[in-house]
This record gives structure tokens, sequence and C-alpha cells, in this order.
């Protein structure tokens, strides 16, 4: 699959492309989703599924990335992350933010170690415009992992794409 052309549903209102598919990543190397293209919409809903972990020990992070095109060619960290998380059956948590550029997915941080757990992280594309004035910052990438130990989780990625702008294209309700 191209980069940023995962598409898997689209209609006027909500686009989802798949960042990446479950798959088995360790805390000490990361695994990164494809560059999802935000040009015509205003927000982005990011899903990550952190499925069964081998230890109460996983020690991982998860940081999103702003780039000016599906290469990354210029790239900026999100400082600032918006995320609610969802641990196994239990309800939705409250929003909550971080400002130190990651989610900590270890015992005591943000996301904790709890098999089967939903994050899902909050973007409106002001935020990754605001990065940077020379460079046009519409592209996202989310990693998992980049910790410090060796266990394993499986985990899965989905960027849910939201707020239509169609600015380069005429709705069909225009029609």
């Amino acid at each position: 699959m191209a980069k940023g052309n995962g598409r898997l549903i689209g209609t006027g209102e909500r686009h989802v492309e798949i960042g990446y598919a479950p798959q088995t990543s360790s805390a000490n190397t990361a695994v990164p989703s494809d560059y999802v293209n935000l040009r015509d919409w205003d927000h982005c809903t990011i899903l990550l599924h952190i499925g069964a972990l081998s230890s109460a020990s996983f020690d991982g992070d998860i940081t999103v990335t702003a780039a000016n095109d599906n290469a990354g060619s210029q790239t900026a960290t999100l400082a600032t992350i918006n995320y609610r998380i969802k641990l196994g059956t239990a309800a939705w948590g409250a929003m909550a933010q971080v400002t130190d550029s990651k989610l900590d997915v270890v015992s005591g941080g943000e996301v904790g170690v709890a098999s089967n757990t939903l994050v899902a992280i909050e973007i409106d594309s002001a935020d990754i415009l605001a990065l940077s004035s020379t460079y046009n910052m519409t592209h996202l990438l989310v990693t998992m992992g980049g910790g410090s130990s060796s266990y394993t989780s499986t985990t899965g990625c989905l960027f849910i794409l939201s707020k239509g702008r169609y600015s380069y294209d005429t709705p069909a309700s225009a029609l």
C-alpha cells in the first residue's frame, strides 16, 4: 500500500485510513504509521489499539509527528497531545493532555500497561499548521514503541478524518 493511501471508508463527513494493520511491536523498536494527509480535513482522531502485552514491564511511547508531505521531508513532533483512554470494557476516560511530546505506555505513565487498551488522540488541523510558518504541515504520522524494554505488544492504528473543508473540490451538495 502506498503511503497515505490506506483508504478504508470515505464519506462527505468522515474518512478513515489505516495507519498500520495490527502487528507485533516491541517497545525498543518503534512502529510508525503511514503519513495521512489532512489537507481537506479540519480534525483527526487517531485510534490506537494496544492488544496483548507480553509483560507488565512494557515500556514504550506514543508520539505524533507532523510533516509537509508523505515523504516526511520537513517534520515536527507535536508537543501537546490531547487524548482519552479506554481500558478493556471500562468506559472511556476523560480528555487529558500531555505537553512533553509523548504518551508513556509504561506502568505509572499516561497510558499505563493494560492489555486491550484503546487510545484516542484528538488533533485539529490548526495544531499542526502552527508548528511551522515556513512549511505547510498537513500530514500526520503516529509512532508506537521506542521505549527501553524488549517486551512486545500487539498494536493497530486508524486515522478518522472529519470536518471536511472541501477547499480543493466542489462538494456534491453544491452541484
